[in-house]
């Protein structure tokens, strides 16, 4: 394996931990996930167990899912406020 492809890995695995780390932030669960990004659960369930190295577009399909509901609940929030 050559540097390119460990540095592929160790940035794969970085985006998998930020998914797993944003889904339970946001309260969010694994079938709740499926459902948004139309995965199955148990290809949640092996992304996030780190047992399995996922195509790099299925980890940036749930991230950026995730990054999505953590922007809207922001901008909800910020709305909340406003009307205060």
């Amino acid at each position: 394996m050559n540097d390119i492809e460990k540095q592929a890995i160790e940035e794969t695995a970085k985006a998998v931990n930020r998914c797993v780390v944003l889904r339970k932030q946001l309260g969010i669960t694994q079938v709740q996930l499926a459902e948004i990004t139309g995965l199955s659960q148990p290809v949640i369930a092996r992304v996030e167990s780190g047992k399995v190295l996922p195509e790099y577009k299925t980890v940036m399909k749930i991230l950026l899912a995730l990054q999505h509901i953590q922007s809207m609940r922001e901008q909800a929030a910020t709305k909340n406020l406003q009307r205060v």
